[in-house]
This record gives C-alpha cells, sequence and structure tokens, in this order.
C-alpha cells in the first residue's frame, strides 16, 4: 500500500475538499477514493440550484489530480488518512 495526495480544483470555495492524503494499492485505486465518501450522480447535480455537486469534490475521477507520497505502513486500511475540507 502507498500514500498519495490526491487534489482536485473542480470545485473550490466553501463546503469543498482540497485535498487530501489516502492510503491505496494504484494510482488508479486512489484517483478513485472520495474525500467525501460518495460521488456526485447526475440527480444530485440537478438538486442544487447552482448546478454544484453536494460532494465539495471533482464530479468523475479523472478530474483528480493524483501524486505519490510514499509508502504506508502495513496495518493501514486502504481509504482516506486526512482531508483538507474548506467549510463555509
Amino acid at each position: 500500500m502507498n500514500l498519495y495526495k490526491i487534489s482536485q480544483t473542480e470545485e473550490d470555495g466553501c463546503d469543498t475538499y482540497s485535498d487530501a492524503i489516502v492510503c491505496a494499492v494504484n494510482e488508479d485505486a486512489a484517483r478513485n477514493i472520495n474525500p467525501s465518501r460518495h460521488w456526485p450522480t447526475s440527480e444530485s447535480l440537478n438538486q442544487h440550484p447552482h448546478g454544484r455537486n453536494y460532494t465539495g469534490w471533482a464530479s468523475v475521477p479523472e478530474n483528480v489530480t493524483v501524486e505519490l507520497v510514499g509508502e504506508a505502513i502495513p496495518s493501514l486500511p486502504e481509504g482516506v488518512v486526512c482531508a483538507s475540507f474548506h467549510a463555509g
């Protein structure tokens, strides 16, 4: 398992995540980890008055930048280690 910094610039401002450190087996797995725990659906996008996604994160994994940070300790489970959330 490795540690990756994931970041996005699609969603910014209040109530959004800018980046996170995640534990994953590879870059693709890291890209698919969402700090808010779920990816937006077309239904959730349509419900927001300004078309923003409710997750505060990129709308699709392809819009996530991934950078290898280092190797994780063996006992660390896959997922979010820490995240930067900008509350508003």
